[in-house]
């Protein structure tokens, strides 16, 4: 197995500068002005009260749903939790602080948006920068976004209770400016993070169908920025959700146009998560799918693919042999690093063809256990890609043996079938 090379290196964009930027101002002009409200003399004790502890129930739940789910996830928590801030803000700022329900929602929904912005500000935007100046940038985000709330909180103190001003027009100046900041925040969320919003959500109702365990030498290996593709074994229909949730950054799925053509998800398929589709006719001299899968790693995403083109039918066959277009996708970018990954659990699932079609003969899961394993991320040796079958034959196994590193019994390894002397 070769040395994996590194991803292309992306070209240097001012873009995401501007993103941070606008994502201090708001989040800051919302977390300050909810702040010096709080620490005006003329807040009610219990308002304030409410309010604290509803942002340390926000913190809470804002770090809980960051380890159960991947960081890119919980940036969509933003485009949720801002809206309702807004419409919070807007009854506080009409009625006053009378209401303790009030102040512990507007305490616990800022508290999540501020969480959820934070992990965007610390890790995503500064994805179309080189890798190396990514990292060096990540720690001093923190500290200073550390340092600016903790230095405002002292401000605001300051100016409530020491310097003279009119408390009347503090409180409503502080009240007003919050709402700014959450209205221009919901507007900005839903304009950047709706890709992170709508996984988040429909995560959900999976988590309550199925048990995800994610492991495997790669899990926290892949690649945050740059062209990467994704390949795996499929057992059941939702294993590009599966992997997905293993996944630190969204990915382009490529899928049949069976499910794409169903009119109720495909604008979500399209629009959101810019599905790519592969035709189903079996008999094609074109394969513009190849062409696309090409074009998106060319624009540094994550491409998923699952190259047997085919759901798993027997129980005895676990895994067939894939297809030739992910050989032709490496082929025309042979730099691309391949991470493989192993579903185990799908084969016996609702959405399988196990004692029959799927959703046919079985029950609805409801906490079914499912393991998904990763890879480290590799390219193919070049010698191997001068030949599809050698490359096929090679990226099988390396979705075979992501099964060993989950505990799982090894399947034997598929080797090149013999070739005759007239061959």
């Amino acid at each position: 197995m070769s040395e994996a090379s590194a991803p292309p290196e992306p070209t240097f964009s001012v873009r995401p500068v501007w993103g941070v930027a606008i994502a201090y101002v708001l989040n800051l002009t919302v977390v300050l002005g909810f702040q010096a409200f709080l620490l005006s003399p003329s807040v009610e004790g219990e308002y304030y009260r409410a309010a604290q502890l509803g942002s340390l129930a926000g913190l809470g739940f804002g770090a809980f749903l960051w380890g159960w789910t991947t960081r890119f996830r919980t940036t969509g928590l933003a485009a949720w939790a801002s809206p309702l801030l807004a419409v919070v803000s807007a009854m506080t700022t009409a009625n006053g602080p009378t209401s303790p329900t009030l102040g512990a929602f507007v305490g616990f929904l800022s508290s999540v948006g501020f969480l959820a912005l934070f992990w965007h500000v610390a890790s995503l935007p500064f994805g179309d920068l080189p890798l190396e100046v990514k990292r060096r940038l990540a720690t001093p985000k923190f500290f200073v976004l550390l340092v600016t709330l903790i230095a405002a909180v002292f401000y605001n103190h300051f100016s409530a209770h020491v310097l003279e001003y009119d408390p009347a027009s503090y409180d409503s100046a502080c009240r007003y400016a919050a709402l700014a900041g959450a209205i221009l925040l919901a507007l900005w969320s839903w304009a950047t993070l709706y890709r992170a919003a709508t996984e988040i959500f429909f995560e959900m109702p999976l988590t309550v169908a199925y048990a995800i365990r994610r492991g495997g030498p790669g899990l926290y290996e892949i690649p945050s920025v740059g062209p990467v593709l994704v390949i795996g074994n499929h057992a059941c229909w939702f294993d590009p959700l599966f992997v997905s949730k293993a996944l630190p950054r969204p990915g382009t799925p490529m899928m049949t146009a069976k499910f794409y053509s169903i009119w109720f998800i495909k604008p979500l398929l399209k629009y959101v998560f810019r599905v790519i589709v592969v035709p189903e006719s079996p008999m094609r001299r074109e394969a513009p799918e190849l062409k696309l899968a090409i074009a998106a790693l060319d624009r540094g995403e994550c491409v998923m693919l699952f190259p047997e083109g085919y759901l798993r039918r027997k129980e005895e066959v676990p895994l067939r042999r894939f297809g030739q277009g992910v050989w032709q996708i490496l082929k025309d970018r042979p730099e691309t690093p391949v991470v493989a990954c192993w579903v185990e659990g799908g084969w016996g699932a609702w959405c399988s063809y196990f004692n029959g079609p799927p959703t046919k003969n079985k029950r609805m899961d409801f906490r079914r256990k499912m393991v998904v394993g990763m890879s480290v991320a590799e390219t193919v040796p070049p010698e191997l890609l001068a030949d599809h079958l050698a490359t096929r034959i090679y990226l099988m196994n390396r979705v075979r043996s992501v099964r060993v590193t989950l505990g799982l019994p090894d399947l034997p390894a598929v080797e090149l079938p013999a070739r005759t002397e007239e061959e």
